[in-house]
């Protein structure tokens, strides 16, 4: 049996993931905006864990650790051919997910969080995997520090969408 440590180890070794992360980095070389690297994750997990804790959330934290690794990891292919990165995170992740030994249900439950992570969950799904996805979707947007950002005023984000000084007021 694989522990947990273990499948999030391997998805950090997986020469797949590894290459997307490479792909990223090359892409965002001359970035000025938010980076979508081992920060980026690192900032969704840690808001992640913490809002499911604070919620009295169910979502397995192994879940939460993986779709905080994988959610963006298509972004090198948006970057390359146009593909929309929830589509491409999804595609590489399924492929990395199987390779970590995650079971079926839970690679579904993993990959309709990173497909839906730029939209708001629909009410109709399990208790589990909407929270997931809602988890998901909140903390990847918490994560932007907006609000100290050098290059705000280049920024194409629309002022609602922003982590601004009065955001977590408005919330």
């Amino acid at each position: 049996m694989i522990t947990e440590s273990q499948r999030i180890a391997s998805i950090l070794s997986n020469d797949l993931y590894k290459s997307n992360l490479k792909s990223i980095e090359e892409a965002e070389s001359d970035r000025i905006f938010c980076k979508h690297d081992m920060e980026h994750f690192d900032d969704v997990i840690k808001i992640a864990s913490h809002m499911a804790k604070q919620n009295h959330s169910k979502v397995n934290s192994e879940w939460i650790y993986a779709a905080g690794l994988l959610h963006d990891i298509g972004r090198g292919r948006e970057y390359t051919d146009g593909t929309p990165h929830d589509e491409a995170s999804v595609e590489i992740a399924r492929v990395i997910l199987k390779e970590a030994g995650f079971r079926s249900y839970e690679r579904l439950i993993i990959l309709n969080a990173i497909r839906h992570h730029r939209n708001k969950t629909p009410r109709f799904l399990l208790n589990r995997e909407r929270s997931l996805r809602s988890i998901l979707n909140k903390a990847d947007k918490l994560s932007r520090k907006c609000y100290e950002c050098k290059a705000a005023d280049l920024c194409y984000w629309p002022m609602e969408k922003r982590n601004r000084e009065d955001y977590f007021e408005d919330r």
